[in-house]
């Protein structure tokens, strides 16, 4: 970040900001290597305001107990306007207190002066909402070279490990609830398995689940928040630690890029119901268009494509399955089999 200069922004051809700079990490180089970063809309306008703030203070002029410091020939994004002695951990709370009244938020939020150190549980959380639903996105975003190497890097505080783990186990917890709460919208073969508990435990307690009953349910399914990786979005492994599954036949996390339709462990969220239903449209139009040109070959290809999306969610395979190139296509694969 103390790399960045004037005019590092640069958007990509999609639009997408990035803020050129240099990385000292993973490096015998002593100046660096360039790099960049992905920038959220916050951070742009972060970056932008520093900049008119930065020439503001070249235009009425700063100081520094270091002559050195004055050069205004430096084209870096950051100036020190004031003396050294100015700049302690008491200052920086100090001038965080004022900065957020001057703003109309509270300088003390639930009872306990804002500080520096606070904003360690703001990152533990952060990292957590990473870690579960894009740990790769965290690992470019330090510059490391593995998942593993930025675990170490951030887990090793252990008021931050502590607070992310908690906020991790939640975050896998509340996503297993509302599972429970719409799984007769959600696809994929553990639906099924999940449906049946949710109606095992209705007939135990001779009620509809309340609010607890759900959230003791996901709990169990999840082992207490230790279970369920989303593999990708919409697609939840709710392989348990410990297990084997398809895509990985050692103990261990799933492997996303084999996870499968056929899998008992594989959970699919509402949401991809739509795409669901456009992939089959598409594939059937595909099918029929390679029949027409009598390409075997890709007739072939089309097929597999609708017969695993047809197993995704069982209302819409009931659906599809009178459609007659779908139900030509389930003929030719009984009689294969």
């Amino acid at each position: 970040m103390l790399s960045l200069e004037s005019g590092a922004v640069i958007r990509s051809s999609e639009g997408i900001p990035f803020a050129n700079g240099f990385t000292y990490k993973l490096t015998q180089l002593h100046e660096g290597n360039e790099r960049d970063w992905p920038l959220p809309e916050m951070a742009l306008e972060a970056i932008e305001q520093q900049e008119i703030l930065r020439d503001i203070l070249k235009q009425i002029g700063f100081y520094a107990e270091d002559s050195s410091d004055n050069s205004d020939l430096s084209n870096s994004l950051w100036l020190r306007y004031g003396h050294i002695s100015e700049f302690s951990a008491t200052g920086i709370n100090d001038n965080l207190r004022t900065f957020v009244k001057s703003i109309g938020l509270s300088s003390d939020p639930g009872g306990q002066n804002l500080s520096s150190h606070r904003f360690r549980k703001t990152l533990a959380r952060l990292v957590a909402l990473a870690l579960v639903g894009a740990p790769k996105i965290l690992m470019d975003l330090f510059g490391h070279k593995s998942i593993e190497m930025t675990l170490y890097y951030i887990l090793s505080d252990p008021v931050i490990a502590a607070e992310a783990k908690l906020v991790s186990e939640e975050m896998v917890i509340m996503r297993a609830t509302t599972a429970i709460e719409s799984i007769d919208k959600y696809g994929g073969k553990a639906a099924e398995r999940i449906q049946h508990m949710v109606e095992q435990e209705r007939f135990r307690l001779g009620t509809d689940l309340g609010a607890e009953n759900i959230r003791e349910l996901a709990e169990i399914l999840t082992m207490n928040g230790q279970a369920w990786e989303l593999v990708r979005p919409g697609v939840i492994c709710t392989k348990l630690p410990g297990s084997v599954s398809p895509c990985a036949k050692k103990v261990g996390h799933p492997e996303a890029s084999r996870c499968m339709s056929s899998c008992s462990n594989r959970l699919e969220e509402a949401f991809l119901r739509s795409d669901v239903e456009g992939a089959i449209a598409e594939a059937i139009h595909c099918y029929q268009a390679e029949k027409d040109a009598d390409n075997e070959l890709m007739q072939d290809f089309w097929a597999a494509q609708i017969l695993t999306n047809l197993e995704r969610f069982t209302d819409i395979q009931e659906k599809w399955k009178t459609d007659p190139t779908v139900l030509h296509i389930l003929r030719c694969r009984e009689q294969i089999s």
